[in-house]
């Protein structure tokens, strides 16, 4: 898999897994660093860390498993 690094570019992403605990997905969303306030920067991780919880546990990955989203600037 190839990634794509854009200076200027915050993204925050989390892994969604299965029951066994295994990725089978992710989300991630991106925002200009001149948008990123820690209150945006957080908010994003809110947001991503709820839906890939809710998609977690709708293929059976236990919440203690969960993991929760990272930013990263590039």
């Amino acid at each position: 898999m190839d990634a794509t690094i854009l200076r200027g570019v915050i993204c925050v992403g989390a892994a969604i897994r299965d029951q066994a605990g295994t990725v089978i997905g992710a989300i991630s969303v991106s925002t200009p660093t001149m948008r990123a306030s820690e209150e945006h920067v957080a908010l994003m991780r809110d947001e991503i860390n709820a839906a890939t919880r809710a998609l977690s546990t709708e293929f059976g990955e236990p919440t203690s498993q969960v993991g929760s989203a990272q930013a990263v600037a590039s």
